[in-house]
């Protein structure tokens, strides 16, 4: 039996209360409500959801599981069954004062009333359309819808929803809006090269109408304007729309057939934007954004303003910790400072101190001067006598030192000829010395030759006797067949050692050859190993399952082959080509497991999915089974040349590689076949290859060239005309990393068993080599050993016979030296030389003796009239200092002047010089201190140092006491003070930037008080609003629905959120993308948009095929109520797209219906064949039904 879905688990929704805390500047506010645990889902392929959505639906109404026919209670949000009229609404309290403005609270009007023209349009609602060569129409056409519900009606394929692209396009809207073709060319019918899209919106009151008009071309993707028949740009159009308030990117407004699935994936923020847009009071949108605005800012400054915080404590912190520090290190300042200071007072007194000393001791000097001056006047003519007697004795002085001098030249050449006579001593000395070696050097000689003699004869003894040896060529008569067995053995050995080089070269080479094989494929399983971890951290369940599976006793219970996912088993041919092979399998494919037997199928799922048995709990996995039937398989559109010719690389399923069953599910339910690619958008015409696809007639094709993907449909009605879509996509994320090559890897096993075999036998290879090895070092050792023997006899022969030679050596060589040394001369002849050397020198020495007593005798002469030249001096210095004593005994009072003024000169010079040292120590101390300290000096001196010490004593006790005190304060670190001064300049500055930021949060603060009084109590009478009907439209269909406000930290995040259920057994469960059917979410799409019409504010709205997987009952309830909400007086313009009509249906007088006739199969309109407009009157006069339609 084949399965044609894959079945995936699913668990109960969860719905829990939580508690939200918002937190506002002033004040804290706790709220407590019910929301729904989302659990979060993958998004699944659009197309591939929509056919199980349709088969789900089948499969409940088989089973009797549908809610069709069935009546339902409300649920509350924890699933228990509630009374239509027991739900109550919370509303968020306000203080008095509190979010009201000018005294009245912002409050949302229970319905918007829009202003209303005479002609029953709404300003911006459409009053005309008309197209030509637009998609499905080729000819001209004009559409005129009424001003509230229009129902657009037609079978698929006659250009309903081309009357919705027609609306976007003329709106000068982007086509992406549509989810179609991004390209305007696109929308231009294949019969014709341009067209048209003109709309007529209603104008203001008072105001005429807009008629926009857009012409497109199908050369280019540019388009041009016309705005009330003159040309604009399209930014002058969109602003006009704009201010109609049209709404073009609002799902709440505006939803096309290819966006409905994107309604129920929007998440329940984007779901709180748009419908704040579309619904409610003006300001919503202004307000929420204000808010999220003024949130992030308060955020920003509260995290600015706790860092900024922060570092001024630690910054206080860290000024206080050094206070200690720094107060010590100013005490330290200050001291030295005064230190400084007393330095300079003491220079100063003590300069002061000695100047007035220098000035008495110079007063006295001049007295002692003009006393001297006046008493030497008296003695003059004494003085005059001395002066002539100094005269006469500096002559003698001088007379006397020239003698002296002549003295000292003749005593110098009297000590040289003394020191010639010492050098002929030295000489005739070392003269004797000579011949004392000589005849010990005679000496010597006669005990060698003894010697040598004694040497000969012993030699000549021994050369005479000469040593018995061996016969040599005995001995190698001996050697050689050892020698030859020795070579023969060698050879062996080296042939031995030869095989052994081969074998393990061999040994070696399986070695490599096993290492490269394992460490590929360790490559291939650290590959495996990333892709499973990525995959681990994803799907946690299919992660868990393929280590299950991989378990060898799980294997034995499956009768068939259960192939791994896509994400694990699936490897790409060329890396290239990864982006566009992800794109055609979608995130569930991925990770699909594939069985190839229905028993397998059965076991999988109840082991992992419906029991814990596998996994020790409930799992979420995708599992497949079809029987292989190829030949079931739909055959491409184009066969290989033609897809080459097009520019395309070729099918998807061409580059990829994979095993058997996975490679079939690829076709069955991928069509990966069937999908064309190209990477390089620069290959493939897109126009052409469009063309060529749609020629081939098939229900649908689909082709990828880059990033984007291009799906080729059909009508089913009509002339079957081909629709494009296109989808962009982005990079590969799963298959970023290579896949596994299955069948390497069990080469790489196969060859990993042979090597090692090989590798088995080699060690056994091994173990015979070495034992020949080791029998033949045995046998080569013992013929070494005999070898070794007789080379040692010939060693000891030849030892013999060259000491017998050496000795004869030694014997020649003594001989020749005994005869050299006998032929030696004589030293009789050296005595003679000596002694002749010995007779010359003295006779020079007797010269040199006569020479000094010449001299000596020349030394006394002139010693003779110095003598009397100095009797004469004393004589002369005699009578001077008698004169000299004459003279001090007349006038004692002179000499006692001249002594008072010496010393008094010498005590004047002391002074001075000492008085001139203290003022240099007084300046460069004055003059190396600061400005401020020479300032202060000034001042003090002009105080005449006033409260300081005047004397030198107290100045130096004062200086001692102060450094005394300074060496007793130790600073560490001298630049803490300038760390601690710029520190406290940061902390000021900080400090007012705390101030400023804290401020600036009060103020945030407050504004956002202020904005939210005004936003949620408008934004809560909306959901509440909404809500009620959203509820009561679902109960009308016996299921539960709730909207709800999600509040959250921050107002980006907050939400509103669509509970439904469908079944009794189920609870509230939020809505979602995965989670309802495809059926459920249009059914729920379409009551919230309907439930929001009441309070809408654009003019129209428009929903295309929404009903669309719905029940014939649900679709019945739905399209009662639409029109009771459509066709009241204050609401505004509708447009319902769809292909049926259930029969039956309630209808409205203010409501008109539009059909769509279009295809080239439909007959004229003429009385021949017959026409709608004939049809539709003669069913008027039938029935009496004459309103209009």
């Amino acid at each position: 039996m084949a399965r044609s879905q894959p079945r995936r688990s699913g668990e109960d929704g969860r719905a829990s209360a939580s508690q939200i805390k918002v937190k506002m500047e002033g004040r804290k506010e706790k709220k407590t409500r019910r929301r729904v645990q989302d659990s979060s889902e993958e998004e699944e392929d659009n197309d591939d959801e929509g056919e199980q959505d349709d088969q789900d639906d089948s499969d409940e109404e088989e089973d009797g599981e549908t809610y069709n026919g069935r009546k339902r209670a409300r649920m509350s949000s924890q699933g228990d069954a509630l009374r239509n009229n027991d739900r109550s609404r919370n509303t968020l309290a306000s203080q008095p004062g509190e979010g009201e403005e000018d005294g009245e609270p912002v409050r949302v009007p229970n319905a918007i009333t829009l202003p209303r023209d005479v002609d029953g349009y709404v300003p911006g609602s459409i009053v005309r359309i008309k197209l030509d060569g637009f998609l499905t129409y080729e000819g001209e056409v004009e559409f005129r819808p009424g001003p509230y519900l229009n129902m657009v009606l037609g079978p698929n394929g006659t250009g309903k929803s081309s009357i919705v692209c027609a609306i976007a396009i003329g709106c000068a809207w982007s086509p992406t809006v549509l989810g179609r073709a991004d390209s305007l060319k696109s929308f231009v019918n294949h019969n014709k090269n341009t067209g048209y899209v003109e709309v007529e919106l209603k104008g203001k009151k008072g105001e005429k109408n807009l008629v926009i008009r857009r012409n497109i071309n199908n050369k280019n993707r540019g388009s041009t304007f016309t705005l009330n028949g003159k040309t604009c740009t399209q930014k002058e159009v969109t602003a006009k729309v704009a201010a109609l308030n049209v709404q073009a990117s609002n799902l709440c407004s505006f939803l096309p057939q290819d966006k409905v699935s994107e309604f129920a994936s929007m998440t329940p923020q984007q779901l709180l934007i748009q419908t704040q847009k579309a619904a409610g009071d003006v300001h919503l949108s202004q307000w929420h954004e204000e808010l999220i605005s003024l949130d992030a800012q308060l955020k920003n400054v509260q995290k600015e303003l706790e860092v900024d915080q922060d570092e001024l404590t630690r910054m206080e912190q860290r000024n206080k910790e050094e206070e200690k520090d720094v107060a010590r290190w100013r005490e330290r300042c200050e001291l030295e400072k005064e230190v400084e200071q007393y330095e300079i007072i003491l220079a100063s007194q003590e300069y002061r101190e000695f100047k007035g000393r220098y000035d008495i001791i110079k007063r006295e000097r001049e007295v002692l001067k003009q006393k001297l001056s006046q008493l030497q006047s008296r003695n003059g003519p004494m003085i005059q006598l001395k002066e002539e007697y100094d005269a006469q004795a500096k002559a003698l002085s001088r007379e006397r030192e020239e003698q002296g001098k002549l003295c000292k030249e003749q005593f110098k050449q009297y000590q040289r000829a003394i020191k010639k006579c010492e050098d002929l001593d030295a000489e005739a000395e070392e003269f004797h010395r000579q011949k004392e070696q000589v005849d010990e050097k005679e000496k010597k000689r006669k005990a060698r030759i003894a010697k040598l003699r004694a040497e000969v004869r012993e030699l000549e003894e021994k050369v005479a006797n000469p040593p018995e040896v061996e016969d040599i060529d005995a001995l190698n008569l001996e050697m050689e067949p050892l020698i030859k067995e020795n070579r023969a053995m060698k050879e062996e050995f080296d042939q031995l050692q030869a095989r052994k080089r081969n074998h393990a070269e061999q040994t070696a080479r399986f070695k490599a050859d096993l290492d490269k094989s394992r460490a590929e494929l360790q490559d291939m399983q650290n590959v495996q190993k990333r892709r499973f971890a990525a995959l681990a951290q994803s799907d946690r369940d299919c992660a868990d399952t393929i280590t299950w599976l991989r378990k060898d006793e799980t294997r034995a219970m499956f009768k068939g082959t259960i192939t791994e996912p896509a994400y694990i088993s699936l490897e790409l041919t060329n890396p290239e080509y990864a982006d566009q092979i992800e794109n055609c399998i979608n995130w569930g494919a991925m990770r699909t497991f594939i069985c190839s037997e229905e028993e397998d199928y059965q076991l999988l799922t109840k082991k992992v999915i419906d029991t814990p048995e596998a996994l020790g709990r409930k799992g979420r996995i995708f599992v497949w089974h079809r029987t292989y039937k190829p030949e079931t398989l739909a055959n491409p559109p184009m066969n290989r040349e033609q897809l080459h010719a097009l520019g395309f690389d070729g099918y998807a399923l061409d580059f990829c590689r994979g095993p058997e069953g996975l490679m079939w599910y690829l076709q069955r339910e991928q069509g990966m076949h069937r999908t064309a690619i190209c990477a390089n958008t620069s290959k493939v015409n897109v126009e052409r290859a469009i063309q060529a696809m749609s020629a081939n007639g098939s229900q649908g094709s689909q082709f990828i060239v880059g990033h984007t993907s291009y799906r080729i449909m059909r009508s089913a009605y009509g002339r079957r005309l081909a629709q494009t879509s296109t989808n962009g996509f982005g990079p590969a994320r799963n298959l970023r990393h290579e896949g596994i090559n299955t069948e390497q890897k069990d080469r790489l096993e196969v060859t990993i068993a042979e090597l090692t075999e090989k590798l088995n036998q080699q060690r056994q290879g091994d173990d015979a080599l070495g034992q020949e090895d080791e029998e033949l070092k045995q046998r080569v050792n013992t013929i070494d050993r005999k070898l070794n023997a007789i080379r040692q006899r010939k060693t000891k022969r030849n030892t013999l016979l060259e000491e017998h030679e050496r000795a004869k050596l030694h014997l020649r060589g003594k001989k020749q030296n005994l005869t050299t040394q006998e032929n030696t001369p004589s030293a009789e002849s050296e005595r003679v030389e000596i002694q002749t050397k010995l007779a010359r020198v003295a006779e020079r020495r007797a010269e040199c003796v006569l020479e000094c007593v010449k001299l000596a005798r020349a030394i006394l002469n002139i010693q003779a009239v110095v003598t009397q030249l100095g009797i004469r001096w004393l004589q002369l210095d005699a009578n001077a200092k008698a004169l000299d004593k004459l003279a001090r005994t007349c006038s004692s009072v002179l000499t006692k002047a001249a002594e008072d003024l010496q010393n008094k000169q010498a005590e004047f010079l002391e002074i001075k010089e000492t008085c001139s040292a203290k003022l240099e120590v007084f300046r460069e101390k004055l003059n190396g201190s600061d400005p401020q300290t020479q300032a202060w000096f000034t001042q003090l001196s002009e105080n005449n140092f006033e409260g300081f010490p005047s004397d030198v004593e107290s100045a130096m006790q004062e200086l001692e006491h102060r450094r005394a005190r300074l060496d007793t304060i130790v600073v560490n670190d001298p630049t803490a003070i300038q760390r601690y001064e710029d520190r406290l300049q940061k902390i000021d500055q900080l400090q007012n930037t705390v101030a400023r930021k804290t401020q600036k949060a009060k103020e945030l603060g407050k504004t956002m008080k202020k904005v939210e009084d005004k936003w949620y109590p408008a934004l809560e009478d909306l959901v509440a609003n909404v809500g009620t009907k959203f509820s009561a439209a679902f109960a009308g269909i016996g299921c539960a629905g709730e909207i709800q406000i999600g509040k959250k930290e921050s107002y980006k995040e907050w939400t509103i959120e669509i509970l439904v259920k469908f079944r009794e057994d189920e609870k509230l469960q939020l809505l979602t993308g995965q989670r309802q059917s495809g059926g459920e979410r249009s059914l729920t799409t379409m009551m919230y948009l309907m439930s929001l019409t009441e309070y809408a504010r654009a003019p129209f709205s428009l929903v295309d095929e929404i009903n669309q997987g719905m029940d014939s009952r649900a679709e019945r309830v739905v399209h009662n109520q639409l029109v009771d909400v459509t066709c009241r007086e204050e609401s505004g313009q509708y447009f319902l797209i769809t292909p049926k009509l259930l029969p039956n249906l309630r209808y409205h007088e203010r409501m008109r219906i539009l059909c769509v006739c279009n295809g080239e199969w439909l007959p004229y309109d003429d009385n021949r064949i017959g026409g709608l407009k004939s049809m539709i009157k003669s069913y008027r006069q039938k029935t009496g039904f004459s309103s209009s339609t």
